[in-house]
């Protein structure tokens, strides 16, 4: 899958805030087979985003499934593939229509 096209289609979406849309993006670029480890401090520097809403974020995309923590590993992410597969091919069919 493309990074940049996969990182097109978040833009794009209406599923994500724009705070979400900013972390999904920045785990996507830093990924290796989906998985990206990145702590907050890092992700509010890449982001400009406050710590709040940071945290507010990776917490309503864990819950929402969009990222999986990886608990052998301190500050790792995995992007469900599944679901930003989804996300892509909804971008796609807005852009064919």
């Amino acid at each position: 899958m493309d990074k940049n096209e996969l990182k097109q289609a978040v833009l794009n979406s209406d599923l994500y805030s724009r705070s979400e849309k900013l972390l999904i993006n920045e785990l996507i670029s830093i990924s290796i087979d989906f998985v990206s480890v990145a702590s907050a401090k890092y992700l509010m520097s890449k982001t400009g985003l406050s710590q709040t809403t940071t945290y507010t974020s990776l917490s309503s995309l864990k819950k929402r499934g969009v990222l999986i923590v990886n608990n052998r590993e301190p500050n790792s992410y995995t992007l469900n593939q599944e679901e930003l597969t989804r996300v892509l091919n909804f971008h796609k069919n807005k852009n064919e229509s």
